[in-house]
């Protein structure tokens, strides 16, 4: 590494964080005066005042800036642009592409499947650029990927785009997180003397830094879709970048440990939804971030310590390619994670659920169904009320009223509230089993909390007759749940614990 690639590097960076600071206002006032903000609902979305969607705007305004400002000055941009002008043009086509439809998406003018089908067009346009992981290694294991090479990489651009797309939900956080990967990428290339990844990592911490400026706590401007599947992206092709061997293999395990934390967060919330039987689509505020200040940290904490946790995993990704031990980034990546679970900071919950999930499924195959007790799961994923003990009332009774199981979810973001529990009778052989089943919305303050799904079996007493005796259940459910989305979150969470339910005594009896 000579002087005048460092001096090259430092420019990148300093014009592109220079060109951020100046176009971030600009940006934020044009989106303002366009509409392009993020409206406050009170239920997902909790800051004080419209704000402007700017972000993407103005990071991809300010590296295309700095590229051109390097273009006319006696740098070397000619030399590094030149290492791969094919894979620069793709990557820069694929930024237009994602930028286009995440505005687009901010207006709300795109439904999902419209959004992913953009992401598609705009990894496919870099994938036929020419990034393609062709082989995988890892411990020493070469894998030749032949024909999976291109559906492996737009999986990886995909993953990249959308798990970092997940964690913005926070000011300052995922830019934050892109700034220490960009970082941890930028020295790795330096250090490997790999010319255009270097540029490319420096320039974009440069804008990210700029950005951020505005971003952190209180924000004043958020990135939008533009902004956080854009950096997605350019962190996803980093990774790739920094981690690809020169024939085209990717040592996989550092590339995973750069993306350490947005995979655990993408990871978390895909068992949480599946397993509480939600939408994989479903809105909660149960990411790395919402658990992390419900711990009580403040937003500035939570910063730092995402900060922390993102440079320890760059750290064992530099160490596993430059010292070329894969063990060290693995191993980095995993005591992170076991930290935060074992601590019960972020991701204990969901590992209750997958551990419950995995034992029934262990119990049920060695052991074939039991009779002796019913099958019980408890899991408060987020908040502090005393679900439990609403929870109990229902399902005391259960047998009386001859239920074949019982499902409550509470999903409540607006409340930081989130519970799952099922409720399974002892197993009983019959000749003939019939049963009845009906879903039914909870609601609070006129917003869905939650779904209560009952299966009971026929027996004398009319099936309408026993939703009758449920709906008594769910109406005084619904009576605790509407105390609490209008007191204060702590003074309902006593409250809720000593509420009682008459309604389903009277109608166990």
């Amino acid at each position: 590494m000579d002087r005048t690639m460092m001096t090259t590097m430092l420019f990148a960076f300093a014009s592109s964080f220079v060109l951020a600071i100046a176009i971030v206002p600009l940006a934020r006032w044009i989106c303002a005066r366009f509409g392009l903000v993020d409206k406050p609902d009170g239920r997902r979305k909790i800051h004080k005042r419209p704000t402007p969607l700017a972000g993407g705007l103005a990071i991809f305004v300010s590296l295309i800036g700095a590229w051109l400002v390097l273009s006319q000055l006696d740098t070397g941009w000619e030399q590094y642009a030149s290492i791969d002008i094919q894979l620069l043009l793709g990557l820069l086509g694929s930024l237009v592409i994602l930028v286009s439809v995440g505005v687009a998406d901010d207006y709300g003018l795109l439904r999902g499947r419209h959004k992913l089908l953009g992401q598609i067009f705009a990894v496919g346009l870099l994938v036929l650029s020419g990034l393609v992981v062709r082989r995988l290694h890892i411990f020493g294991l070469e894998i030749e990927l032949g024909f999976f090479s291109y559906p492996f990489t737009a999986f990886w651009l995909l993953g990249a785009i959308n798990s970092l797309n997940l964690l913005d939900g926070m000011d300052g956080l995922l830019g934050t997180i892109a700034l220490v990967a960009a970082s941890a990428v930028g020295a790795i290339a330096l250090a490997a003397g790999d010319l255009l990844t270097a540029f490319l990592a420096a320039s974009v911490a440069g804008a990210i830094l700029g950005f951020l400026v505005y971003n952190l706590p209180p924000a004043s401007v958020f990135l939008g879709d533009a902004g956080s599947m854009s950096l997605g992206l350019i962190v996803g092709v980093l990774a790739l970048r920094s981690a690809t061997t020169s024939n085209s293999g990717l040592v996989l395990l550092p590339a995973l440990a750069l993306l350490a934390l947005p995979i655990l967060d993408t990871s978390t919330a895909i068992v949480r939804r599946k397993l509480t039987g939600r939408s994989v689509y479903t809105t909660d505020r149960g990411h790395l971030h919402h658990v992390l200040l419900r711990h009580g940290f403040s937003p500035g904490r939570v910063l730092q310590l995402v900060a922390l946790m993102s440079t320890i995993c760059s750290l064992g990704a530099a160490a596993g390619i430059l010292a070329r031990v894969e063990l060290v980034a693995a191993v980095t990546a995993v005591l992170v994670v076991v930290i935060l679970v074992t601590t019960r900071l972020y991701g204990h919950a969901e590992y209750q659920l997958l551990r419950n999930r995995l034992v029934a499924a262990g119990r049920s195959f060695f052991h074939g169904p039991q009779s002796e007790r019913a099958d019980q799961l408890e899991v408060h994923l987020q908040g502090s009320a005393d679900w439990r003990q609403l929870w109990r009332q229902m399902t005391e009774h259960a047998l009386r009223l001859n239920l074949q199981s019982v499902r409550l979810d509470v999903n409540a973001p607006a409340l930081h509230e989130g519970y799952h529990a099922r409720w399974d009778r002892p197993h009983v052989e019959t000749e003939c089993q019939d049963y009845w089943y009906t879903l039914i919305p909870l609601t609070a303050g006129g917003q869905n909390v939650g779904r209560l799904e009952i299966r009971g079996l026929r027996d004398e007493v009319p099936v309408c007759d026993r939703i009758l005796q449920v709906a008594r259940l769910v109406e005084e459910f619904e009576k605790a749940a509407s105390l609490m989305s209008t007191a204060r979150h702590d003074t309902f969470a006593g409250s809720l614990g000593v509420m009682r339910s008459p309604a389903l005594l009277s109608a166990a009896d």
